[in-house]
């Protein structure tokens, strides 16, 4: 289990320095030949999933999850330096690794999945 933790850590970490790579480097690129800046930080967090997509695993999401708590646990106690900004980025981390996931499924699983999100919904609606 420690492993796993360990291994999904591991791919967050990587996927987490490969976002701030691309969107810097592109910046870089664009700022030296006087262009706009066209590549968003959240269109290079979704390149960086999308290069993990084989990693996207439970250990992963367990492990997201895990620091998404953490975080959101850290925060009700009174604000930190960068944690919001941190859980901003770790629950866009998920929603694409989710969103990426959802999409290579068969489409019969996609339509049990889009019945259970819906259902879900409508019951944190009444809450």
């Amino acid at each position: 289990m420690e492993a796993a933790l360990l291994r999904g850590k591991a791919v967050l970490d990587e996927i987490i320095f490969d976002m701030n790579q691309e969107f810097l480097a592109h910046r870089l690129v664009a700022e030296s030949n006087g262009v706009v800046v066209e590549l968003t930080q959240r269109q290079a967090m979704k390149l960086a999933v999308e290069r993990r997509a084989d990693e996207l695993d439970g250990a992963f999401l367990s492990t997201l999850d895990a620091y998404i708590g953490a975080i959101s646990t850290s925060l009700r106690r009174g604000p930190a330096d960068g944690a919001e900004d941190m859980l901003t980025l770790l629950s866009c981390i998920k929603n694409e690794a989710l969103s990426l996931v959802a999409r290579e499924m068969p489409a019969d699983l996609r339509v049990v999945d889009m019945v259970i999100r819906l259902e879900s919904g409508k019951r944190r609606e009444k809450n």
